[in-house]
Protein backbone atom coordinates (compact mmCIF):
# COMPACT_ATOMS: atom_id res chain seq x y z
CA UNK A 1 0.00 0.00 0.00
CA UNK A 2 0.85 3.42 0.07
CA UNK A 3 1.09 3.69 3.75
CA UNK A 4 4.24 1.27 4.07
CA UNK A 5 7.60 2.81 4.89
CA UNK A 6 10.22 2.37 2.54
CA UNK A 7 12.18 0.43 4.90
CA UNK A 8 9.13 -2.64 5.25
CA UNK A 9 9.01 -2.60 1.57
CA UNK A 10 12.69 -3.26 1.58
CA UNK A 11 12.30 -5.55 3.98
CA UNK A 12 9.49 -7.34 1.96
CA UNK A 13 11.64 -7.45 -0.95
CA UNK A 14 14.67 -8.82 0.84
CA UNK A 15 12.81 -11.72 1.66
CA UNK A 16 11.47 -12.61 -2.20
CA UNK A 17 15.17 -11.75 -3.82
CA UNK A 18 17.56 -13.60 -2.28
CA UNK A 19 20.28 -12.28 -4.47
CA UNK A 20 20.71 -8.30 -4.73
CA UNK A 21 21.88 -7.04 -7.86
CA UNK A 22 22.94 -3.25 -9.15
CA UNK A 23 23.51 -2.44 -12.55
CA UNK A 24 26.31 0.06 -12.81
CA UNK A 25 24.44 2.78 -14.94
CA UNK A 26 27.40 5.10 -14.50
CA UNK A 27 29.46 3.55 -16.88
CA UNK A 28 27.34 2.95 -19.31
CA UNK A 29 27.80 4.95 -22.53
CA UNK A 30 24.38 6.50 -22.87
CA UNK A 31 24.77 8.31 -26.09
CA UNK A 32 26.84 5.44 -27.60
CA UNK A 33 23.30 3.37 -26.32
CA UNK A 34 20.90 5.75 -27.66
CA UNK A 35 22.95 6.11 -30.97
CA UNK A 36 22.54 2.13 -31.56
CA UNK A 37 18.99 2.26 -30.32
CA UNK A 38 18.09 4.22 -33.11
CA UNK A 39 20.27 2.92 -35.99
CA UNK A 40 18.37 0.05 -35.27
CA UNK A 41 15.42 1.23 -36.39
CA UNK A 42 16.78 2.84 -39.11
CA UNK A 43 16.99 6.36 -37.99
CA UNK A 44 19.60 8.55 -38.14
CA UNK A 45 20.16 12.10 -36.20
CA UNK A 46 22.59 15.00 -35.31
CA UNK A 47 24.96 14.53 -32.68
CA UNK A 48 23.68 17.47 -30.97
CA UNK A 49 20.44 15.86 -31.24
CA UNK A 50 21.95 12.44 -29.83
CA UNK A 51 22.69 14.48 -26.86
CA UNK A 52 19.15 16.08 -26.77
CA UNK A 53 17.86 12.75 -26.71
CA UNK A 54 20.00 11.47 -23.69
CA UNK A 55 19.01 14.71 -21.55
CA UNK A 56 15.31 14.22 -22.30
CA UNK A 57 15.77 10.37 -21.20
CA UNK A 58 18.12 11.27 -17.88
CA UNK A 59 15.16 14.26 -16.79
CA UNK A 60 12.31 11.90 -17.76
CA UNK A 61 12.44 8.03 -17.65
CA UNK A 62 16.31 8.15 -15.91
CA UNK A 63 19.00 6.25 -16.54
CA UNK A 64 17.47 2.50 -15.86
CA UNK A 65 18.21 -0.30 -19.01
CA UNK A 66 14.82 -1.55 -18.86
CA UNK A 67 13.07 1.71 -18.88
CA UNK A 68 15.20 3.05 -22.46
CA UNK A 69 13.86 -0.10 -23.87
CA UNK A 70 10.75 0.23 -23.22
CA UNK A 71 11.01 4.00 -24.16
CA UNK A 72 12.41 2.72 -27.59
CA UNK A 73 9.98 0.29 -28.20
CA UNK A 74 7.40 2.83 -27.84
CA UNK A 75 9.21 5.24 -30.07
CA UNK A 76 9.45 2.57 -32.45
CA UNK A 77 5.90 1.84 -32.76
CA UNK A 78 4.81 5.57 -32.46
CA UNK A 79 7.27 6.27 -35.75
CA UNK A 80 5.55 3.79 -37.80
CA UNK A 81 1.96 5.68 -36.91
CA UNK A 82 3.78 9.24 -37.43
CA UNK A 83 5.35 8.51 -40.28
CA UNK A 84 2.10 7.50 -42.17
CA UNK A 85 -0.57 10.38 -40.49
CA UNK A 86 2.47 13.29 -40.29
CA UNK A 87 3.83 14.16 -43.34
CA UNK A 88 4.22 17.83 -43.67
CA UNK A 89 7.13 17.63 -41.14
CA UNK A 90 10.59 17.13 -41.83
CA UNK A 91 11.61 13.75 -41.02
CA UNK A 92 14.37 14.84 -38.62
CA UNK A 93 12.51 17.51 -36.47
CA UNK A 94 9.17 14.86 -36.83
CA UNK A 95 11.73 12.51 -34.46
CA UNK A 96 12.87 15.13 -32.30
CA UNK A 97 9.26 16.00 -31.58
CA UNK A 98 7.99 12.32 -31.37
CA UNK A 99 10.31 11.38 -28.64
CA UNK A 100 10.37 14.49 -26.56
CA UNK A 101 6.57 13.96 -26.56
CA UNK A 102 7.39 10.39 -25.54
CA UNK A 103 9.71 10.82 -22.88
CA UNK A 104 7.41 13.48 -21.80
CA UNK A 105 4.43 10.67 -21.68
CA UNK A 106 6.29 8.33 -19.62
CA UNK A 107 8.49 10.59 -17.24
CA UNK A 108 5.73 12.86 -16.60
CA UNK A 109 2.66 12.37 -16.81
CA UNK A 110 0.62 14.43 -15.54
CA UNK A 111 2.77 17.13 -17.74
CA UNK A 112 1.56 15.06 -20.76
CA UNK A 113 -1.86 14.94 -19.78
CA UNK A 114 -1.64 18.64 -20.04
CA UNK A 115 -0.30 19.41 -23.39
CA UNK A 116 -3.01 16.35 -24.92
CA UNK A 117 -6.51 18.00 -23.31
CA UNK A 118 -5.48 21.65 -23.69
CA UNK A 119 -5.30 23.88 -26.54
CA UNK A 120 -2.18 25.34 -26.43
CA UNK A 121 -0.60 28.79 -27.66
CA UNK A 122 2.44 29.81 -28.53
CA UNK A 123 2.75 32.18 -25.78
CA UNK A 124 2.46 29.90 -23.31
CA UNK A 125 4.94 27.77 -25.14
CA UNK A 126 7.37 31.12 -25.17
CA UNK A 127 6.76 31.18 -20.94
CA UNK A 128 7.34 26.94 -20.45
CA UNK A 129 10.88 27.49 -22.52
CA UNK A 130 11.88 30.56 -20.39
CA UNK A 131 13.44 29.47 -17.14
CA UNK A 132 12.90 32.66 -15.51
CA UNK A 133 8.60 31.70 -15.74
CA UNK A 134 8.71 27.81 -16.09
CA UNK A 135 7.99 28.03 -12.69
CA UNK A 136 4.72 29.88 -12.80
CA UNK A 137 3.71 27.74 -15.67
CA UNK A 138 4.24 24.40 -13.74
CA UNK A 139 2.11 25.58 -10.87
CA UNK A 140 -0.72 26.70 -13.33
CA UNK A 141 -0.77 22.89 -14.85
CA UNK A 142 0.27 21.29 -11.65
CA UNK A 143 -1.41 23.60 -9.14
CA UNK A 144 -1.01 22.79 -5.71
CA UNK A 145 -0.01 18.81 -6.46
CA UNK A 146 3.58 20.24 -7.66
CA UNK A 147 4.92 20.99 -4.08
CA UNK A 148 8.18 22.99 -3.35
CA UNK A 149 8.79 20.66 -0.52
CA UNK A 150 10.10 17.90 -3.60
CA UNK A 151 12.67 20.09 -5.20
CA UNK A 152 14.37 17.31 -6.77
CA UNK A 153 11.44 16.28 -8.91
CA UNK A 154 10.76 19.72 -9.65
CA UNK A 155 14.11 20.40 -10.42
CA UNK A 156 14.21 17.60 -13.11
CA UNK A 157 10.87 18.61 -14.28
CA UNK A 158 12.17 22.09 -15.19
CA UNK A 159 15.58 20.90 -16.78
CA UNK A 160 13.12 18.34 -18.85
CA UNK A 161 10.85 21.43 -19.88
CA UNK A 162 14.03 23.05 -21.24
CA UNK A 163 15.09 20.27 -23.35
CA UNK A 164 11.45 19.17 -24.39
CA UNK A 165 11.30 23.60 -25.56
CA UNK A 166 15.02 22.77 -27.79
CA UNK A 167 13.49 19.66 -29.05
CA UNK A 168 10.42 21.43 -30.40
CA UNK A 169 12.16 24.27 -31.95
CA UNK A 170 13.24 23.91 -35.61
CA UNK A 171 15.56 27.01 -36.33
CA UNK A 172 18.23 28.54 -34.20
CA UNK A 173 15.60 32.26 -33.15
CA UNK A 174 15.22 30.73 -29.61
CA UNK A 175 11.57 31.64 -30.06
CA UNK A 176 8.38 29.14 -31.35
CA UNK A 177 6.67 29.87 -34.46
CA UNK A 178 3.41 29.14 -35.29
CA UNK A 179 4.67 27.09 -37.30
CA UNK A 180 6.78 25.05 -34.43
CA UNK A 181 3.21 25.09 -32.69
CA UNK A 182 1.50 23.33 -35.60
CA UNK A 183 4.28 20.57 -35.96
CA UNK A 184 4.31 19.69 -32.31
CA UNK A 185 0.18 19.68 -32.26
CA UNK A 186 0.50 17.47 -34.97
CA UNK A 187 2.53 14.65 -33.68
CA UNK A 188 0.38 14.94 -30.17
CA UNK A 189 -2.26 14.17 -31.91
CA UNK A 190 -0.99 11.12 -32.93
Amino acid sequence: GNHMSEEKCRSFFDKIIQLPFKVPVAQYDIENYVLKSLANMNITVSSSDIKLFVSLIKTSIGLNPRSMKRLFNTYQLLDIITQLSVRDIDEAYRHKILFSIICMQMGHEKLYQYFSSTPIEVEFLEQFGNPETTSECLKEIFGDDIAENDSKYLNKLKTFVLCFYKSIQNDLDDKISESELSSLQSVLKC
